[in-house]
């Protein structure tokens, strides 16, 4: 059986020659964009939890609701969103403190998210293998070509179904003690921009 000269067949697109060797972007069919896809798919659940936890304490629409939430980027603002909202509400001050070990739980999965839809991805034309061009991120301070080892987005893969566990988890339960509260007698309502201006 003869093998197949690395490169062989690869359009040079996105030809770019460093000091550690030749890469071009991969083919439209390489396996690696479907990994990017599911990573940034993923994630875009876990955000979803949030954005509907926010819709509900809002106590509006849900449409209403994402004209806000489609402004706030990330995981950091939502929960900070979302612990204002708890305070508003008069909700147990447990939810800011479960908000907060919630987002330090996400803060390495969320940077290897940014990192993996973000970063441009290229093949390595010799070894035929992944690999990023990385300017100076923060958690890594390397500047140039990248190989990305299979392992590290498989990881990835696993860290963020865990966080949307927990979102998904935190938003039942804020849910419920937000109609529990709504239930009591004699709760003063939330503050109004009428109360604020008389």
């Amino acid at each position: 059986m003869t093998s197949k000269p690395a490169g062989k067949g690869i359009a040079l697109v996105g030809l770019r020659a460093t000091t550690s060797g030749l890469y071009v972007e991969p083919p439209a069919n390489h396996p690696i964009y479907t990994r990017i896809g599911m990573v940034a798919h993923q994630w875009s659940i876990l955000e979803h939890y949030l954005d509907i936890t926010i819709w509900h304490l809002l106590g509006t629409e849900h449409i209403l609701g994402a004209c806000l939430t489609a402004q706030i980027g990330g995981v950091h603002n939502r929960v900070a969103a979302l612990k204002t909202l708890i305070a508003v509400r008069n909700l147990d001050t447990k939810f800011i403190g479960k908000l907060d070990e919630f987002a330090t739980k996400c803060h390495d999965p969320q940077e290897r998210r940014n990192r993996i839809v973000h970063d441009p991805w290229y093949l390595d034309l010799k070894t035929m293998t992944p690999a990023q061009w990385k300017s100076l991120p923060r958690k890594d301070l390397h500047f140039g070509m990248k190989h990305i080892d299979e392992t590290y987005v498989t990881e990835t893969l696993e860290m963020i179904p865990k966080c949307s566990a927990r979102a998904r988890e935190l938003n039942e339960k804020i849910y419920d003690a937000l109609q529990a509260s709504l239930k009591k007698p004699g709760e003063p309502p939330p503050a109004t921009h009428q109360q604020d201006h008389p």
